[in-house]
């Protein structure tokens, strides 16, 4: 998911993307703990993929046993300001939410991201947990906190989860695959949080927006991503600065 260079300068394209790589890192952290919390490099298990090309894009990892399941992928699919609950509030979108520690007001759209995702395991007993796991998390109504900074100040903000899902008893992606038994748990997921931008008041501001210095970019949170990147063994580089752990982030969630 990389921007073009048409779009790439413009502050608030930096906005969406971050908020865009920020629930994508916290949708492989959740899954991470659900499914496969026993292993400390399983976050090697969850790739970003269609499910059209989940497998092919684990076998451009040569460190992967791509039939050492169980496995997960996920894509995003739509992004839409349908929400099941009241998060719209027009002050928040029209003038922006005043936070005091940054001295300045986020305008804060209500959006709901929806992802495909599929988990790959080998028994049926794996597949009948995984789906109980899946439906405590839905009963549960689990909120995620992408964490972002503005302004030298660090916050999170909710992502509501929610589901529908499905399991079947085989996956055929490929020929080769066809002679092998593959039980699937096929979800839908939504995640609902919100689009941040900046409104350019900057730090001074008071809590009409009156007296800044100039607005920033939101941000991902430093540690938030760095982490990430460690789990999942994508960083190569020491050390590790913004700029890189942007581009790495960039390569990793693009649609090739």
């Amino acid at each position: 998911m990389a921007i073009s260079n048409f779009y790439y300068d413009d502050i608030t394209s930096g906005n969406f993307i971050n908020m865009i790589y920020a629930s994508h890192i916290a949708m492989e952290n959740h899954y991470h703990q659900t499914f496969f919390s026993k292993e400390k490099s399983a976050l090697d298990r969850i790739t970003y993929a269609s499910n059209e090309y989940a497998f092919r894009k684990r076998t451009q990892n040569k460190e992967h046993n791509i039939l050492d399941l169980p496995v997960m992928n996920y894509y995003i699919d739509d992004i839409t300001q349908q929400t099941d609950r009241k998060l719209w509030h027009n002050i928040d979108n029209v003038v922006g939410r005043y936070v005091p520690e940054l001295q300045r007001r986020i305008k804060m759209v209500p959006v709901t991201i929806s992802y495909s995702a599929t988990l790959f395991v080998k028994q049926t007993f794996d597949l009948y947990y995984a789906t109980s796991k899946i439906m405590i998390d839905d009963a549960n109504e689990t909120t995620l906190y992408p964490e972002f900074t503005l302004g030298g100040y660090s916050f999170p903000v909710p992502a509501f989860l929610g589901y529908s899902h499905s399991f079947d008893n085989e996956f055929n992606e490929n020929d080769w695959l066809e002679q092998n038994q593959i039980l699937t748990l096929g979800l839908d997921v939504s995640l609902e949080t919100y689009l941040m931008i900046g409104d350019g008041s900057g730090s001074g501001a008071d809590e009409n927006g009156n007296g800044g210095a100039g607005g920033s970019k939101v941000s991902i949170a430093e540690d938030f991503v760095f982490t990430f990147l460690s789990d999942k063994n994508l960083n190569k580089k020491n050390p590790l600065n913004s700029q890189t752990a942007h581009i790495l982030l960039q390569k990793y969630f693009s649609e090739d």
